[in-house]
Formats: C-alpha cells, sequence, structure tokens
C-alpha cells in the first residue's frame, strides 16, 4: 500500500530507506526514555519504521529502480535502525532499575557487535549466493526456498520478536526491566547463533 502510493510521487527507494533510518532512531529515543508512555510512541515509531523498511523494496520493484547501491544502502540502514532500537530500550530498561548495570552493558553491547558480525557475513553470503545463482540459471524455485528458510533463520523475524518481547514491558510500566535487559542480551547472542548457523549453510 505505501509502496503503491509512492510509486506515484518521485520519491525514490532510497527516500524511504533513508526515511525508514529516520524513523528507527525517533523510536530508540523514546524507548531510550524509559517511561511508559514513551514506550507506546516508541512501539508506534518501531513500527512505521519496519512498514517503510518492507515498502522500499516493493518501491523499487514497481519503479524498476533496484540497484546494487540501493540493496547496500538498504542493508546498512537496517544495520543501524536495528542496532540503535535495541540500544534505545536497553537504555531505557536501564534507567528502570537501580544498580549498577555495567557488567550487564558490557554483555549486551559484546552480544550486539557479535550479531552484527554474523549478520553482515550471512547478508554478504547471501549476496554472492544470489549472483552465482543467477549466473549460472539456478535461481529456482528450491533456491529461493531455501534463501526464504535462511531469512528467517537470520532476518527480521528473530529481530521483531525480541523487540516486541521486550519493548511491551514500557507500555505495562516496565514490568521486571532488569529481567527483560537479561532478555535483550541472551536475545543478541541467541540472534547471532542462528546468524552464524545460516552463514555455515551458505558456505557449503
Amino acid at each position: 500500500m505505501v509502496a503503491t502510493w509512492a510509486a506515484r510521487t518521485p520519491l525514490s527507494p532510497n527516500h524511504l530507506t533513508l526515511l525508514s533510518l529516520g524513523l528507527a532512531g525517533i523510536a530508540a529515543a523514546a524507548f531510550a526514555a524509559g517511561r511508559p508512555e514513551a514506550g507506546f510512541w516508541g512501539l508506534v515509531f518501531f513500527y512505521l519504521w519496519a512498514v517503510l523498511d518492507h515498502a522500499d523494496g516493493e518501491l523499487a520493484r514497481l519503479k524498476r529502480a533496484a540497484s546494487d547501491f540501493g540493496g547496500r544502502l538498504d542493508d546498512a540502514c537496517d544495520i543501524v535502525a536495528s542496532n540503535l532500537v535495541l540500544v534505545g530500550i536497553f537504555f531505557g530498561l536501564a534507567r528502570a532499575w537501580p544498580g549498577d548495570h555495567r557488567v550487564l552493558a558490557g554483555l549486551f553491547t559484546a552480544g550486539l557487535t557479535l550479531e552484527k558480525i554474523t549478520g553482515a557475513l550471512v547478508l554478504e553470503a547471501k549476496r554472492r549466493a544470489r549472483h552465482l545463482a543467477l549466473a549460472t540459471g539456478r535461481a529456482d524455485e528450491r533456491f529461493r526456498a531455501e534463501q526464504r528458510r535462511l531469512d528467517r533463520l537470520s532476518g527480521r523475524e528473530p529481530f521483531y520478536l525480541l523487540v516486541l518481547a521486550t519493548a511491551v514491558s514500557f507500555v505495562e510500566g516496565s514490568v521486571w526491566p532488569a529481567a527483560m535487559a537479561v532478555i535483550l542480551t541472551a536475545g543478541c547472542y541467541a540472534m547471532a547463533f542462528f546468524s552464524f548457523g545460516a552463514w555455515l549453510r551458505l558456505r557449503r
């Protein structure tokens, strides 16, 4: 729907990509405030980011404007946006309980870094696999089904689940913020594990 509307305007897919990054930044700032009402708006802007994050690819197909630069810009903005949102949630949770957060913050930072490294490896491996499949004529339905399966393991779905499972605690009045921060940290390591598994499968 958004892509169909945007196709009738001068907006390019890259414009939507950059706009979605701005929405992710607003969501992250709202989450970082650590207040229930701010958390609600964080979820609203996170949803808007997710909509535009899908719409830019649809718009590229509708306008036949897909490019390697656009794909790489989309990947880079996805990485930055997901980092901003997760860091914003962690800061918001940390505001909601007293004590020394340095150890957990260090574990969270390490997990987030590891997840981004493995995620970047998967993106590059998927790009090479697609180019090779197109060049050799192997881009059939079986290949696309395998790509979709790997996307579910290492793509947006685990990230969405992690955000919703932890950010909803803001709207509920930051229930069990320390436990939610531990879940958020563990989730980063779990996503890194799944991404590494997807990367190994792509390397075969």
